[in-house]
């Protein structure tokens, strides 16, 4: 049976010390720890209610920057209300962003933040 996720929303049992028991917040700051841990310059970030991405990206189209130019560090919104669930999405999203880097197929047209301001 795998290990249990240690973002999972708290079980009945789960006392506070333990990482499922944790808060978002807490949640999310050990999340970022661990990514800094990786190596990663890649953040999760909580930005009003909404859970975002924070890392090198390519320049977004119509921003004026060679799109062939160098990442430079951005924000992606991903449209997730702020909670436990959506910090599990969230991670997995991250994981979907870093692939499509990796592999030169991220595209600004595929994420929310690239919708014109209240688009969503």
């Amino acid at each position: 049976m795998a290990a249990p996720c240690p973002l999972e929303a708290p079980s009945s049992s789960a006392s506070r010390s333990s990482p499922a028991g944790l808060g978002l917040k807490d949640a999310l700051t050990l999340a970022n720890q661990r990514l800094a841990d990786s190596g990663t310059s890649w953040r999760l970030e909580l930005r009003g209610q909404r859970l975002g991405l924070r890392g090198p990206l390519p320049p977004r189209p119509g921003s004026g920057k060679d799109i062939q130019g160098p990442p430079t560090t951005q924000r992606l919104s991903l449209g997730l209300l702020a909670s436990q669930a959506a910090l599990e999405e969230a991670q997995v999203q991250l994981q979907r962003v870093r692939e499509q880097l990796r592999l030169g197929t991220f595209r600004w047209q595929e994420w929310p933040s690239h919708l014109p301001h209240g688009s969503l």
